[in-house]
């Protein structure tokens, strides 16, 4: 990347646990993006935090993707 974090990344820690679901649900490829958004988003905001942009959340989905290929492919 550029060096700057994402506004994932930014998060405050307690949306760690959202995170670390959202990844996973990225990760088992059962549901679209889009609707792991959508529930992203309203984990974050029973917590008070602010919605994730669809801008924001495709350029973390297709990082992670890549990350991924990557290490199926190396391991």
């Amino acid at each position: 990347g550029r060096g700057r974090l994402s506004s994932i990344e930014m998060l405050p820690e307690e949306a760690q646990p959202d995170i670390v679901w959202a990844m996973e649900q990225l990760n088992a490829r059962e549901k679209p993006a889009n609707m792991i958004l959508a529930e992203f988003n309203a984990r974050l905001a029973d917590r008070g935090i602010g919605a994730i942009s669809k801008s924001a959340w495709g350029r973390f989905a297709v990082r992670k993707a890549l990350i991924w290929r990557r290490d199926r492919e190396i391991g």
